[in-house]
Protein backbone atom coordinates (compact mmCIF):
# COMPACT_ATOMS: atom_id res chain seq x y z
CA UNK A 1 0.00 0.00 0.00
CA UNK A 2 1.32 3.67 -1.06
CA UNK A 3 1.57 5.96 1.18
CA UNK A 4 -1.32 9.05 1.28
CA UNK A 5 1.01 10.97 -1.52
CA UNK A 6 3.95 10.10 -2.93
CA UNK A 7 6.24 12.00 -5.64
CA UNK A 8 8.63 9.90 -7.87
CA UNK A 9 10.95 10.88 -10.33
CA UNK A 10 11.44 7.17 -11.80
CA UNK A 11 8.73 4.54 -13.10
CA UNK A 12 7.20 2.40 -10.24
CA UNK A 13 7.39 -1.45 -11.42
CA UNK A 14 4.61 -3.90 -10.20
CA UNK A 15 5.66 -7.05 -10.37
CA UNK A 16 3.60 -9.84 -11.41
CA UNK A 17 0.94 -11.17 -8.84
CA UNK A 18 1.34 -7.90 -6.60
CA UNK A 19 -1.03 -5.11 -6.16
CA UNK A 20 -0.15 -1.59 -5.50
CA UNK A 21 -3.23 -0.05 -3.85
CA UNK A 22 -4.10 3.62 -2.73
CA UNK A 23 -7.65 3.89 -0.73
CA UNK A 24 -9.42 6.19 -2.75
CA UNK A 25 -11.95 6.10 -6.02
CA UNK A 26 -11.57 6.18 -9.66
CA UNK A 27 -12.69 9.62 -9.39
CA UNK A 28 -10.70 11.39 -6.76
CA UNK A 29 -9.05 14.67 -7.34
CA UNK A 30 -7.56 15.01 -3.82
CA UNK A 31 -4.04 15.28 -2.62
CA UNK A 32 -3.64 11.30 -2.25
CA UNK A 33 -1.76 10.74 -5.69
CA UNK A 34 1.31 9.56 -7.42
CA UNK A 35 2.75 12.65 -8.80
CA UNK A 36 5.41 12.64 -11.13
CA UNK A 37 8.36 15.48 -11.26
CA UNK A 38 9.91 17.49 -13.40
CA UNK A 39 12.88 15.39 -13.69
CA UNK A 40 11.14 12.55 -14.17
CA UNK A 41 13.40 9.67 -16.04
CA UNK A 42 10.89 6.60 -17.80
CA UNK A 43 8.34 5.93 -20.59
CA UNK A 44 5.49 5.64 -17.67
CA UNK A 45 4.49 6.69 -14.15
CA UNK A 46 3.46 3.06 -13.79
CA UNK A 47 4.72 -0.18 -15.45
CA UNK A 48 3.65 -3.94 -15.03
CA UNK A 49 6.43 -6.41 -15.40
CA UNK A 50 5.65 -9.67 -17.55
CA UNK A 51 4.13 -12.15 -15.83
CA UNK A 52 0.39 -14.37 -16.20
CA UNK A 53 -0.87 -13.46 -14.11
CA UNK A 54 0.19 -10.23 -14.26
CA UNK A 55 -0.03 -7.64 -11.31
CA UNK A 56 -2.66 -5.04 -10.73
CA UNK A 57 -3.04 -1.74 -9.45
CA UNK A 58 -6.19 -0.11 -7.44
CA UNK A 59 -7.26 3.29 -6.30
CA UNK A 60 -4.44 5.21 -8.01
CA UNK A 61 -4.63 8.56 -9.04
CA UNK A 62 -1.28 9.31 -11.34
CA UNK A 63 -0.57 13.01 -11.96
CA UNK A 64 1.88 14.00 -14.44
CA UNK A 65 0.80 17.97 -14.79
CA UNK A 66 4.66 18.37 -13.46
CA UNK A 67 6.09 16.79 -16.24
CA UNK A 68 7.98 18.36 -18.72
CA UNK A 69 8.28 17.38 -22.54
CA UNK A 70 8.12 14.15 -24.00
CA UNK A 71 6.32 11.01 -24.22
CA UNK A 72 4.87 9.40 -20.79
CA UNK A 73 2.45 7.25 -19.91
CA UNK A 74 0.75 7.01 -16.84
CA UNK A 75 0.23 3.36 -16.74
CA UNK A 76 2.02 0.61 -18.91
CA UNK A 77 1.30 -3.04 -19.76
CA UNK A 78 3.63 -4.18 -22.15
CA UNK A 79 4.22 -7.29 -24.42
CA UNK A 80 3.66 -10.34 -21.87
CA UNK A 81 1.97 -8.72 -19.61
CA UNK A 82 -1.36 -10.95 -18.82
CA UNK A 83 -4.66 -11.15 -16.93
CA UNK A 84 -3.95 -8.26 -14.88
CA UNK A 85 -6.35 -5.89 -13.53
CA UNK A 86 -6.59 -1.70 -13.41
CA UNK A 87 -9.51 -0.79 -11.20
CA UNK A 88 -10.63 2.40 -9.91
CA UNK A 89 -7.60 4.70 -11.14
CA UNK A 90 -7.22 8.03 -12.31
CA UNK A 91 -4.80 8.71 -15.07
CA UNK A 92 -4.67 12.83 -15.63
CA UNK A 93 -2.08 15.09 -17.47
CA UNK A 94 0.35 13.01 -19.22
CA UNK A 95 2.66 13.76 -21.73
CA UNK A 96 1.33 10.22 -23.63
CA UNK A 97 -1.72 8.16 -23.11
CA UNK A 98 -3.55 7.50 -19.50
CA UNK A 99 -3.44 3.65 -20.00
CA UNK A 100 -1.58 1.95 -22.33
CA UNK A 101 -1.99 -1.66 -22.99
CA UNK A 102 -0.17 -2.68 -26.79
CA UNK A 103 1.48 -6.35 -27.90
CA UNK A 104 5.49 -5.86 -28.12
CA UNK A 105 8.01 -8.31 -30.25
CA UNK A 106 5.43 -11.14 -30.50
CA UNK A 107 3.98 -11.09 -26.76
CA UNK A 108 0.37 -10.03 -26.61
CA UNK A 109 -0.94 -8.54 -23.17
CA UNK A 110 -4.33 -10.38 -23.62
CA UNK A 111 -6.89 -11.17 -20.66
CA UNK A 112 -6.78 -7.39 -19.14
CA UNK A 113 -10.00 -6.34 -16.42
CA UNK A 114 -10.26 -2.61 -16.08
CA UNK A 115 -12.99 -0.89 -14.09
CA UNK A 116 -13.72 2.56 -12.65
CA UNK A 117 -10.98 4.06 -15.15
CA UNK A 118 -10.95 8.08 -15.52
CA UNK A 119 -8.45 9.04 -17.65
CA UNK A 120 -8.28 12.75 -18.95
CA UNK A 121 -6.20 15.61 -20.13
CA UNK A 122 -3.58 13.47 -21.61
CA UNK A 123 -1.42 14.25 -24.60
CA UNK A 124 -2.41 11.10 -25.92
CA UNK A 125 -5.44 8.88 -25.94
CA UNK A 126 -7.30 8.29 -22.89
CA UNK A 127 -7.28 4.33 -22.90
CA UNK A 128 -4.66 2.93 -25.83
CA UNK A 129 -5.51 -0.76 -25.77
CA UNK A 130 -3.63 -2.05 -28.89
CA UNK A 131 -4.49 -5.72 -28.33
CA UNK A 132 -7.92 -6.22 -26.26
CA UNK A 133 -8.10 -9.80 -26.63
CA UNK A 134 -10.31 -11.74 -23.56
CA UNK A 135 -10.79 -8.19 -21.93
CA UNK A 136 -13.17 -6.24 -19.98
CA UNK A 137 -13.50 -2.62 -19.59
CA UNK A 138 -16.24 -2.10 -17.04
CA UNK A 139 -17.44 1.98 -15.91
CA UNK A 140 -15.10 4.35 -17.33
CA UNK A 141 -15.03 8.64 -18.24
CA UNK A 142 -12.19 9.47 -20.81
CA UNK A 143 -12.38 13.50 -21.62
CA UNK A 144 -10.71 15.89 -22.89
CA UNK A 145 -7.56 13.45 -24.40
CA UNK A 146 -5.40 15.42 -27.30
CA UNK A 147 -5.66 11.64 -28.94
CA UNK A 148 -9.11 9.61 -28.98
CA UNK A 149 -10.52 8.55 -25.60
CA UNK A 150 -10.41 4.67 -26.30
CA UNK A 151 -8.44 2.96 -29.29
CA UNK A 152 -8.73 -0.26 -29.63
CA UNK A 153 -6.83 -2.63 -31.99
CA UNK A 154 -6.96 -6.05 -32.91
CA UNK A 155 -9.88 -7.61 -30.05
CA UNK A 156 -11.25 -10.77 -29.83
CA UNK A 157 -13.76 -11.68 -26.54
CA UNK A 158 -13.82 -8.32 -25.35
CA UNK A 159 -16.42 -6.30 -23.32
CA UNK A 160 -16.70 -2.52 -22.81
CA UNK A 161 -19.79 -1.76 -20.88
CA UNK A 162 -21.24 1.32 -18.93
CA UNK A 163 -18.65 4.20 -20.22
CA UNK A 164 -18.24 7.74 -22.05
CA UNK A 165 -15.72 8.95 -24.15
CA UNK A 166 -16.60 13.01 -24.58
CA UNK A 167 -14.83 16.02 -25.90
CA UNK A 168 -11.17 14.64 -26.98
CA UNK A 169 -9.80 15.77 -29.89
CA UNK A 170 -9.75 12.99 -32.01
CA UNK A 171 -12.54 10.18 -31.42
CA UNK A 172 -14.39 9.01 -28.96
CA UNK A 173 -14.29 5.64 -29.58
CA UNK A 174 -11.09 4.53 -32.86
CA UNK A 175 -10.57 1.35 -34.24
CA UNK A 176 -7.28 0.65 -35.81
CA UNK A 177 -7.04 -2.56 -36.89
CA UNK A 178 -5.49 -5.32 -36.64
CA UNK A 179 -8.28 -8.41 -36.79
CA UNK A 180 -11.94 -7.99 -35.05
CA UNK A 181 -13.51 -12.14 -34.04
CA UNK A 182 -16.34 -13.10 -31.81
CA UNK A 183 -17.97 -11.62 -29.20
CA UNK A 184 -16.67 -8.32 -28.90
CA UNK A 185 -19.42 -6.07 -27.18
CA UNK A 186 -20.15 -2.10 -26.28
CA UNK A 187 -23.32 -2.13 -24.17
CA UNK A 188 -24.40 1.44 -22.33
CA UNK A 189 -21.45 3.40 -23.73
Amino acid sequence: TASAWSATSITVTVPAGVRLTMPLSYRAVGTSKISLTGSFSGTSAVAFAAGTPCGSVQGLVIDGSGLPAGSVDGIACIGACKQGSIIGVNVGHMTGNGINISASGGNNPDGWYMREISCHDNSGDGIHWDYSVDGQLDTFHLDHNTGSGLTLGTMNNTTITNGKAQQNTNYGCALTGGFVKSNSTFTAC
